[in-house]
């Protein structure tokens, strides 16, 4: 009787060639620092019906019309709500505002070790490592899921199994 080798779990989800579209759901995390590329759109309800779809420039900073430019790279989300909010109430009274992330920008990584495909990827700032993995087309026989470390510039940042 021959017996079948077990083949590494998950192990599947490289087994085909995808089209590398990127799929993006769930909640965005409330730490996401916006950053050049992101797009943002902003609706001005109320009194003031106004929408706008912007895109944080290469230097990080955010034209907005009415208000001018502000610096915006690193700042969250709610932290951008509120230094917006500030501005606004200068030119608009009974308002209300409304801020989402339309686009998230791109970033780089670059994966290395025990993958059938290492080098530099380009995807979402909201990809998970797995996203990436997946990029690289999966892990080799040598390499294992239970032991990567995610590094930004020279140090470790996480550890994930």
């Amino acid at each position: 009787m021959e017996s079948a080798a077990l083949q590494r779990y998950g192990q599947n989800l490289f087994q085909t060639e995808g089209d590398n579209r990127e799929l993006l759901s769930g909640a965005l995390p409330d730490d996401y620092r916006l950053g050049p590329g992101d797009q943002l759109g902003i609706f001005l309800g109320g009194k003031t019906q106004e929408n706008f779809n912007l895109a944080v420039s290469v230097d990080g900073k955010l034209y907005i019309p009415t208000v001018g430019v502000l610096f915006v790279s690193g700042m969250t989300l709610d932290e951008f709500r509120r230094v917006l909010d500030k501005k606004l109430s200068a030119y608009y009274s009974d308002y209300s505002l409304n801020i989402m992330l339309t686009v998230p920008k791109r970033v780089g990584v670059s994966v290395i070790g025990e993958v059938r495909a290492p080098g530099n990827y380009s995807g979402s700032a909201l990809g998970s490592v797995l996203d990436f993995i997946i990029k690289a087309r999966g892990v080799t026989e040598n390499g294992s899921f239970r032991n990567i470390q995610v590094f930004r510039r020279d140090s470790l940042a996480a550890h994930i199994d």
